[in-house]
């Protein structure tokens, strides 16, 4: 800032980066009065969330109504009528639907009802959106413009505003080799904020995954009535992943594994002669002919990506491939969405 500039131009410059902010937001500067405008400290916002905010409303209003129209019709067409569990009555619930004999038997010993209790049927219950983001070293690497992180993030996000916004449960979970952040299905905008935040921790990304144990540690605090998303490059994953998300898949309404992959993860061009790599994990790099490997490297990527889809397919998970130099990403989800919307 230079000493001659105005205090008109300083005034503008700060509202133009409100305003910035306030679109990032997804809130409509118009409509907000000067007072409003005061109550507002730029640069609320890291730059990064800025980043991924705006990339969100770019990506979200396609999916969002297909994203909508999936739960709500998933909510009205469960099969059946089946007994979920009993629950206490609140202010907000019809009074016609109370279960008095419940009411009554679990006040035996008492002078009077003092608990009113009403069946809770399985299509009665909200369904919730819960993402696993996988934030391990692999998912650190990039030879395009985007990382894999950041079009996991990207992903992620807007998966997380579409929920948010449809007044549905939305929560989240970042792993590596330990379990990173994690948030509860809950509905609302602070909910998706709280998770764009954790998205945008640097300290929540390195290390190896563990995706089994991932699963284990967050599947018990679900209910059954979760679509459940999985966003990896599916690298380097232990082992021990396979039984857990079959017990997720008997579990839950849905599962989807999302696999973004850098181009180079799964094939080498030609031409590229030697080049020093490293582990992500370890520092020492190693001389590697990329040219000599090449049509190995290749055969066993695709064998690799072969073995995960009829893994998941095995267990009735979704599969959706995308890669850093995917631009449109909703595609997929709007395929996959009205597939499963229609119960195929």
């Amino acid at each position: 800032m230079t000493q001659t500039e105005t205090d008109a131009e300083k005034k503008r410059k700060n509202k133009n980066t409100i305003l910035h902010n306030l679109k990032s937001l997804f809130l409509d500067p118009e409509e907000l009065s000067d007072e409003a405008m005061r109550n507002i400290t730029p640069g609320a916002i890291t730059p990064n969330k800025v980043a991924l905010m705006k990339k969100v409303y770019i990506h979200s209003r396609a999916l969002f109504d297909i994203f909508k129209f999936t739960l709500v019709y998933k909510k009205k067409s469960s099969s059946g009528m089946q007994f979920y569990g009993m629950r206490k009555y609140t202010a907000e619930d019809d009074a016609s639907k109370i279960d008095w004999k419940t009411s009554v038997r679990m006040s035996a010993g008492h002078e009077k009802v003092d608990e009113l209790y009403l069946k809770v049927y399985e299509e009665e219950m909200d369904l919730a959106t819960f993402i696993l983001f996988d934030t391990s070293s692999t998912m650190l690497c990039g030879t395009k413009e985007y990382l894999k992180s950041d079009m996991a993030a990207v992903v992620a996000a807007t998966l997380a505003y579409a929920a948010a916004t449809s007044k549905t449960k939305i929560g989240a979970a970042l792993f590596s080799d330990t379990m990173r952040a994690i948030h509860l299905p809950a509905r609302g905008e602070m909910q998706y904020h709280r998770i764009l935040d954790s998205i945008c921790e640097s300290k929540n990304y390195w290390g190896s995954s563990n995706l089994g144990n991932a699963i284990n540690m967050v599947q018990e605090s679900l209910n059954g009535r979760t679509m459940f998303v999985i966003i990896s490059d599916f690298i380097d994953i232990k082992d021990d992943w396979y039984r857990p998300l079959k017990q997720c898949s008997e579990k839950f309404d849905s599962v989807i594994a999302v696999m973004v992959r850098d181009k180079m993860d799964y094939h080498i061009p030609k031409g590229l002669g030697r080049m020093k790599v490293s582990y992500p994990y370890q520092g020492n790099g190693t001389d590697v002919n990329f040219d000599k490997i090449r049509e190995q490297y290749n055969k066993q990527a695709l064998d690799e990506e072969e073995d995960l889809r009829r893994k998941l397919n095995n267990v009735g998970a979704g599969f959706i491939k995308l890669d850093t130099t995917t631009e449109d990403f909703v595609r997929p989800f709007l395929e996959y969405f009205t597939v499963w919307s229609a119960g195929k």
